[in-house]
């Protein structure tokens, strides 16, 4: 019975990343504080922060991002750990954000990241918290 919970929990939360942002700024002005810019873009100074406004829409994307989730969730090595890991799915790209509980849990959660059909790349930005 567990199977179809990860299932639906899965498709669930993959169409809840989907949602694209739609702000927009007029011409000729900034973006303000809490406006996004664009990926890629040189705006800001660290790395980029993967958000559910960059998660792709096409259906090869929400599958990537299911099949993590579902490898996360069936891992019982990483039980309590990868609930709130964020999986964001881009192209080919996935971001992988969030608390771990331990070094072995990043690793962990990024293989399976790396080992699902349609992936070429893997940004790998958990933190371990304890």
């Amino acid at each position: 019975m567990k199977v179809p919970f990860i299932i639906v929990a899965a498709a669930l939360t993959a169409v809840a990343c989907t949602k694209p942002d739609t702000r927009t700024v007029p011409e000729g002005q900034t973006p303000t504080a809490g406006a996004m810019a664009p990926s890629g873009s040189a705006a800001g100074s660290g790395p980029s922060l993967a958000t559910p406004a960059v998660q792709g829409s096409s259906v090869a994307e929400k599958e990537i991002t299911a099949t993590i989730h579902q490898g996360i969730l069936a891992d019982d090595g990483l039980k309590g750990t990868g609930k709130d890991v964020k999986v964001v799915t881009a192209g080919t790209k996935v971001t992988l954000r969030g608390p771990v509980n331990s070094g072995q849990a990043r690793l962990a959660i990024a293989a399976i990241a790396t080992r699902t059909a349609g992936v070429t790349e893997v940004d790998n930005q958990l933190e371990v918290v304890n």
